[in-house]
């Protein structure tokens, strides 16, 4: 193969590598020395390779060399196995009680609640992280931006897509005696309506009282999903919607007559989405499929929770994550760094309650979305109707469309699945997910990328232990294999599994074994917000006054020569 290549210069071979998929590149360092040494002496290649091993993207915006991008992706990864902070750069007020905080794209965000005299609007306020950069003074204000979007309304969610500039809300009212859902669409930075909104407001009008019903809403490109959840003793049942917020067109997509579904909603691809049952404890996987101008859902599997005795109560809940990119926009310029964590290297992160007569107990489980996009893929293949044994190509094809226009079934030799199938925990959960067992008061969760960071803080005190869970494989990897332990805060690879007792709970015990990373960091604040380059506490002094401490990751580019 060398000698077929060897008429081209070099500089025009790393231009066609660098249009290969990254797994094509791999396979071409493994065919010759020559074509090895080639991708090897390239730092742009190189720079490819490492942003896929570190589970980053760069859209090659900055003016920083390939060999600076090389040098700085590897001190902010050594920095992060470290945990290797800065100094602290700001301690500001917080907005006070009733305000939940969320950094995604660079930005810090305080969506308010207005439910108490310390933010009485409801909105939220964002700013800028790269506003406390650090610059050798500690900073006691931020310069917050505040928008305040209602104030009649009883029942209020925000969700937010900087990559978009969007941010949903989603208020109730009532009108008389008939009770409305309006979704608006407004413009992040500004509060105004969103420029490629057409229609102000979206309206779901609804014949009983939706106060106390809990919400979820999530983003994916130009479709907002909405779950309507039933209350404890309403038996109005539940309901799912798309909305596409650029056109206003909304597609219902189940309407059940009785409470099923936990306000658990997320997409793990642009046409997949997850759902949480109720009842059952179970994921429920589904896939979008176009029908015309119709929007259809179609199940694809449902995975089961550990099962318990009965009588036991098992409550789902999902920790708020970003919203999937789609490589539409460009990142928002907010950043020290060229790049950011890839949104497709994600892990989701769950909260599962179980409840038993006078007992008790908190478990926080963490899955890929890949693994779950496998799972219902085999489904998928599985639940395919077989054909007809012994029939030409053409009577297949024609059977396979009266199937799926008129959902016939037809006598085969083979029996013909139409149900989604039903996965047992046994079948997919111990070498998919990792659990551990929590304090039912004192801890935290918050999710960013592929690391996810546990609190457990005492009652009684201000401060707790904070875990950093790490789940990205190639991580995982590299801490068993690495040498090197000068960092007094080394991170180090957990790959056994681990077992967590039924006790009254469970029928049996609860084995996982999804690898991660660990570090661990003391006297933290309560809660902890994750960034690329920030880790942020909130704590609480003795006049219990809510406070943000911010801390920069520490890392610093190595002088080096400029390359291709």
């Amino acid at each position: 193969m060398a000698s077929s290549f060897s008429v081209l210069p070099t500089e025009v071979l790393v231009l066609v590598f660098a249009h290969l998929p990254i797994h094509d590149v791999f396979s071409c360092m493994v065919t010759c020395h020559w074509l090895s040494e080639v991708i090897h002496n390239s730092a742009a290649l190189q720079y490819r390779i490492l942003a896929k091993r570190y589970g980053v993207r760069d859209p090659l915006a900055s003016e920083l060399s390939n060999a600076e991008r090389v040098a700085l992706l590897k001190c902010w990864e050594k920095a992060w196995l470290g945990l290797d902070l800065g100094g602290r750069t700001a301690s500001i007020p917080a907005h006070g009680p009733h305000v939940q905080y969320v950094t995604q794209q660079g930005f810090l965000i305080a969506a308010r609640r207005g439910y108490s005299s310390h933010s009485p609007f409801f909105g939220y306020s964002y700013v800028s992280l790269s506003a406390f950069a650090p610059a050798g003074q500690e900073v006691r204000d931020a310069p917050w931006t505040n928008v305040n979007v209602e104030e009649s309304a009883t029942q209020r969610k925000l969700v937010f897509d900087i990559e978009q500039g969007l941010t949903a809300v989603a208020v109730s009212r009532r009108d008389t005696s008939l009770w409305t859902l309006e979704l608006r669409f407004v413009d992040f930075f500004t509060g105004n309506q969103h420029p490629l909104a057409t229609q102000p407001a979206i309206k779901v009008d609804l014949d009983w009282n939706i106060t106390g019903c809990p919400l979820a809403l999530t983003v994916m490109g130009d479709y907002v999903a909405l779950l309507i959840t039933s209350a404890h003793g309403n038996r109005r049942g539940d309901s799912l919607r798309l909305i596409n917020w650029k056109t206003g067109k909304t597609h219902l997509l189940r309407q059940v007559t009785r409470p099923t579904y936990r306000p658990v909603l997320t997409f793990i691809a642009k046409d997949t989405l997850v759902l949480g049952w109720d009842r059952k404890a179970s994921l429920e996987i589904c896939k979008l499929d176009q029908d015309g101008d119709a929007l259809r859902l179609r199940t694809l599997c449902f995975l089961r929770m550990p099962s318990c005795y009965r009588g036991a109560q098992l409550i789902l809940e999902l920790h708020p994550r970003p919203p999937l990119d789609l490589g539409t926009s460009d990142r928002c310029d907010t950043s020290r760094l060229p790049f950011s964590s890839d949104p497709s290297e994600t892990v989701l992160s769950f909260q599962l309650t179980a409840l038993q007569l006078q007992e008790a107990r908190r478990f926080k489980f963490w899955i890929h979305p890949r693994s779950l996009l496998a799972l219902a893929s085999a489904a998928a293949r599985e639940c395919e109707p077989a054909p007809l044994q012994g029939s030409s190509p053409k009577t297949q094809g024609a059977v396979s469309w009266i199937r799926r226009r008129f959902s016939l079934t037809l006598r085969s030799k083979q029996p013909v699945k139409n149900r989604a199938p039903t996965r047992k925990w046994e079948e997919w959960g111990p070498w998919t997910t990792r659990w551990l067992e929590v304090s039912p008061y004192g801890t935290s969760v918050t999710t960013s990328g592929t690391r996810s960071a546990l609190v457990t803080a005492p009652e009684e005190t201000a401060f707790g232990t904070l875990e950093l869970f790490d789940f990205h494989q190639d991580r995982v990897f590299r801490v068993l294999v690495d040498e090197d332990v000068d960092s007094p805060r080394k991170s180090w690879a957990i790959t056994s599994p681990s077992t967590i007792l039924k006790g009254r709970s469970f029928r049996q015990d609860v084995v996982s074994e999804l690898p991660y990373c660990k570090s661990v960091l003391t006297n933290v604040g309560s809660r902890v917000l994750l960034d690329d380059e920030w880790l942020i506490y909130s704590w609480n002094d003795d006049s219990e006054t809510a406070h943000l401490d911010l801390y920069p990751l520490t890392y610093r580019q190595p002088a080096s020569p400029h390359s291709t």
